[in-house]
């Protein structure tokens, strides 16, 4: 995967922060995880007394669309050079599990090495245009551009503390030859930033590779609940 492509935002949406210090504007109110082994208590009596919500996804929210096995969808991630060269497998890792999460949820994704083969045969490069026209069986395109991505702490190299950040495009995929040729029309955007764990973790502790693996999960799971309904007792 190569870097980003350029396309004009939206208007009326800014540009995402990328203070790592800054509040980060959490995905499906999902960012603030339970690290593994705690208790979180005010989850327990919450489920005990209301039960366990059903919480609808922002995407079908902000559109209607519910995705289903009866939507097919691709998952294509990008990010800047910048942080490629830091971690060059970061784009490919992070759109495969997302897609995966997306199977487990019967959302019929387009398996993710075709997705990457198809781009690569064409420069690594791809605009919603160019995947409109690739893939015409498809209705609609989830991008994840990613504009910064670290695992260490600031300042502290011998401290882990996962961040990512930057923002999710979605676009219908319309057309084809009888209409006058394939079209991607944007229908949804927004923010994430995901900061995890809450307290960093001491390099000895833990391998920085293992602890990049936990991180995309963890990422990967909080992009996941933009685009699949999911209940309340999944975000502790």
């Amino acid at each position: 995967m190569s870097a980003e492509p350029q396309s004009p935002p939206s208007p009326g949406v800014s540009p995402p922060g990328m203070n790592r210090r800054a509040a980060c504007a959490t995905i499906a109110a999902g960012a603030a995880l339970s690290l593994p082994g705690c208790v979180n208590f005010s989850s327990m009596f919450s489920k005990m007394f209301f039960g366990d919500p059903h919480i609808d996804a922002s995407f079908k929210q902000q559109t209607g669309v519910r995705l289903n096995d009866k939507t097919s969808v691709i998952v294509y991630c990008t990010a800047p050079t910048t942080v490629l060269d830091r971690h060059p497998s970061l784009s490919f890792d992070l759109q495969k599990q997302l897609t995966q999460r997306m199977e487990r949820r019967n959302i019929a994704v387009v398996d993710a090495n075709r997705v990457s083969r198809e781009i690569d045969n064409r420069g690594g490069r791809a605009t919603p245009a160019l995947i409109a026209r690739l893939f015409e069986d498809v209705d609609y395109l989830v991008h994840v551009s990613v504009a910064a991505f670290d695992l260490e702490e600031p300042n502290s190299p011998n401290l882990l503390r996962g961040y990512a950040g930057g923002m999710l495009h979605g676009y219908a995929l319309r057309g084809g030859q009888d209409s006058g040729g394939r079209q991607a029309v944007q229908i949804f955007q927004k923010e994430f930033q995901v900061e995890h764990p809450n307290h960093p973790v001491p390099r000895e502790s833990m391998s920085p590779l293992a602890f990049e693996k936990k991180f995309l999960d963890v990422v990967s799971e909080q992009l996941g609940r933009v685009f699949y309904d999911f209940r309340s007792s999944e975000l502790f």
